[in-house]
């Protein structure tokens, strides 16, 4: 589950996604009535790597390396800030 070797279907990596998602949120909701950040940490850090091992099984499966996140990463990401810069969008409280 939590190792990146081997490969899943895409039913499995749904799953894990929806799983991922729901852990997500109530740990989001847990975070905003405790008001501490440290849990934050404690809490979405096994949440990230249970998400990129399933995210690199996938990988795999399709025919890629796992650094295929890193490359698929450092293109969406780049181009995110420059999406945002263009369009002047910005976040306020």
């Amino acid at each position: 589950l939590f190792s990146f070797e081997g490969r899943i279907r895409r039913l499995e990596f749904f799953l894990s996604f929806l799983i991922y998602i729901l852990c997500f949120f109530i740990s989001g909701g847990l975070i905003f009535f405790i008001q501490d950040t440290i849990v934050l940490f404690v809490v979405m850090i096994p949440l990230w790597w249970f998400m990129i091992t399933q995210s690199v099984k996938r990988c795999h499966d399709i025919g890629h390396s796992g650094w295929f996140l890193f490359y698929l990463g450092a293109i969406l990401m780049p181009s995110s800030i420059m999406i945002k810069i263009r369009f002047n969008i910005t976040f306020q409280k």
